[in-house]
């Protein structure tokens, strides 16, 4: 045999000696190591994609509750609650609309709503969120109503409209993206759950043989339970998630009719 035909063949036989190695087989040691840092991971994501939804219905629940009132503790006989009403109302009404099409695999963030230049805080706003700031008809009518109010009362009615917009935004984009979200995660954390499952049930069973230290296994074994540990929890938050979706996607909807009712009753409670 060739030089040549040497070193193919001492090259192929280290290439397959350490694919074996890899596969636990041949004389190497079996690869016994767990998957701990994913599930920790996975845990971790979880957790806080979840927590963060159950915070974000909370706060959305709050803002609508405090429609009724207005903003800072104000006292209702120094405005025109009438013409608040109308005009949040009609803003509260208007139809989600975006500057752009939106893109499906971005997750909005919670929409901020902020006053247009002092000239013209209310009518020259551009956006909400991702969305067009509401424009409704009336809108001129409280722009010319704010003009003529003590520097602190306009802020006070421009809080109040914004408020408005920005739960228009959120009720009706923002919350149900992120419910969406969430329960497409759900299904691939599952999904994830068996996987890491798997690994970690097959290097368990890696461990046990003879030519693993029994160091080696009993660090095995402990990693295998922390794994274990780590993705029952997973198992239970995605349980908590699949029986509060259906309740998250009512509230929703049931808060987008309390807004509506709590901006008719401003300066009623």
């Amino acid at each position: 045999m060739g030089s040549g035909n040497s070193r193919i063949f001492t090259f192929l036989f280290l290439a397959l000696a350490s694919v074996l190695h890899g596969l636990g087989c041949g004389g190497g040691t079996p690869d016994t190591s767990m998957p701990l840092s994913e599930a920790r991971l996975l845990n971790s994501e979880v957790r806080v994609l979840f927590g963060g939804v159950q915070t974000f219905m909370a706060t959305t629940q709050e803002e609508v509750a405090s429609l009724t009132a207005l903003p800072n503790g104000a006292n209702p006989r120094n405005f025109d609650l009438n013409v608040m009403r109308t005009v949040a109302g009609a803003c509260f009404s208007d139809p989600v609309q975006f500057p752009t099409r939106p893109i499906d695999t971005e997750l909005p963030a919670p929409a901020e709503a902020t006053p247009g230049p002092d000239t013209s805080p209310l009518l020259r706003r551009t956006t909400t969120g991702r969305a067009n700031a509401c424009r409704p008809a009336q809108l001129l009518t409280l722009e010319t109503y704010v003009e003529a109010l003590a520097p602190d009362a306009q802020r006070v009615v421009i809080q109040y409209l914004l408020l408005a917009d920005r739960l228009r935004v959120n009720l009706h984009d923002v919350l149900p993206a992120h419910l969406e979200h969430l329960e497409r995660f759900r299904g691939g954390a599952e999904r994830e759950v068996e996987r890491l499952r798997g690994r970690a049930e097959a290097a368990l069973a890696r461990a046990q043989d003879p030519k693993v230290h029994a160091e080696q296994r009993r660090r095995a074994e402990i990693e295998y339970e922390e794994v274990t540990t780590q993705l029952q929890e997973v198992d239970t938050i995605l349980q908590d998630i699949s029986r509060q979706l259906q309740g998250f996607r009512h509230l929703r909807r049931q808060l987008i009719d309390d807004a509506a009712r709590n901006i008719s009753r401003l300066g009623q409670s």
